[in-house]
């Protein structure tokens, strides 16, 4: 098994010809190639991962690829491709890892059939320009393990049926449009460990510096699951879904900058002591949500956060802290004017 790792060398194609026929891995990643994937890629029968991100590739996909029957990891991301994501991609059967972020992809999703690849753990269409509804036939990738959807121009709710992906271990929506309200089935995906609804108006995450926090060899139990969990700078109304409580192992709730304007569901009870039961939480913050009432109790460990978790907040009360010296000190009056002398 042979690995060839020519990364970030700018090197000539013609220096980076690949000449052994045990080939696994190719790493050309930021060596600034550009046009076309070179044809000669598609005859290295043993490829099983081909990592061809940060060049400047921007036309055809060569159908030559298509005799890599191996290939399990592809990627293809921080080029210069656009429009619709090419059809090629629909093809390739026996792919589980698909990274196109970074791109200037607008549109063909489904008209590729990328939705269609069963194999498929890894998507990664984040940093590009789709838009309008998420597509609910994704829901139709039941092997899905990582989501990664950020930063593109996507509207309207988050579908219902994504809750069928029952393998998924991250989604993440951040900075899109998305509003609406936050669907609770979204608690049934208990394989989630990442959770990422920021700026959803609904990074960090690419699916290659994901940590588990629960034990090693322990059982995944229902609302057991390690969690991260974020709804920073979003637009959702409605109630924050109740089931969200019950996850005990939540490690970090970033609610901020959002426009929540209900109480928390009845089966979180008292807000504060209701979330101070999750022992796991380091990081917490619900600041800047102006529509959201409660009182925060000094209890668990709601009482080890500082007050910039709780910020913004006018119809809050805390026993923690005073929120009164978070308002700007009025302006100092203006000098007198001199006197004229007459």
């Amino acid at each position: 098994m042979l690995q060839l790792l020519l990364a970030w060398l700018e090197l000539p194609w013609s220096a980076c010809k690949p000449s052994s026929n045990n080939l696994v891995t190719l790493n050309l990643w930021g060596n600034n190639f550009s046009g076309s994937i070179p044809l000669e890629l598609g005859s290295i029968s043993t490829l099983e991962s081909l990592l061809l991100g940060n060049n400047r590739f921007s036309i055809l996909i060569s159908k030559s690829l298509l005799n890599l029957k191996k290939l399990a990891s592809l990627d293809l991301s921080n080029n210069s491709f656009g429009g619709k994501v090419h059809e090629i991609f629909g093809r390739f059967t026996q792919l589980k890892s698909l990274a196109l972020h970074g791109n200037s992809y607008t549109d063909g999703i489904l008209s590729s059939g990328i939705h269609k690849l069963t194999n498929m753990s890894q998507l990664d269409l984040s940093y590009n320009n789709f838009s309008g509804e998420l597509p609910v036939e994704i829901s139709q990738m039941l092997g899905l393990k990582f989501l990664i959807l950020a930063y593109n121009q996507f509207t309207d709710d988050i579908p219902s049926v994504y809750e069928d992906l029952s393998h998924l271990q991250s989604l993440d929506l951040s900075f899109n449009g998305l509003s609406g309200s936050i669907s609770p089935t979204l608690g049934n995906l208990k394989s989630l460990l990442w959770k990422t609804c920021r700026s959803i108006r609904i990074g960090l995450l690419k699916g290659y510096d994901i940590f588990q926090i629960c034990d090693r060899g322990s059982p995944v139990r229902e609302y057991v699951v390690s969690g991260y969990l974020q709804l920073k700078g979003n637009k959702p109304w409605g109630e924050v879904p109740s089931d969200m409580a019950k996850m005990q192992k939540f490690s970090v709730l970033d609610f901020r900058s959002n426009e929540f304007n209900r109480k928390l569901a009845a089966e979180m009870g008292i807000f504060p002591a209701e979330l101070g039961k999750l022992h796991d939480l380091s990081n917490f913050n619900i600041s800047l949500n102006p529509f959201l009432a409660g009182i925060i109790l000094a209890i668990g460990k709601l009482s080890t956060f500082e007050k910039e978790s709780f910020l913004g907040n006018p119809l809050l009360h805390s026993l923690l802290f005073n929120f009164d010296d978070q308002l700007p000190p009025p302006p100092s009056p203006p000098p007198p004017l001199p006197q004229l002398q007459s």
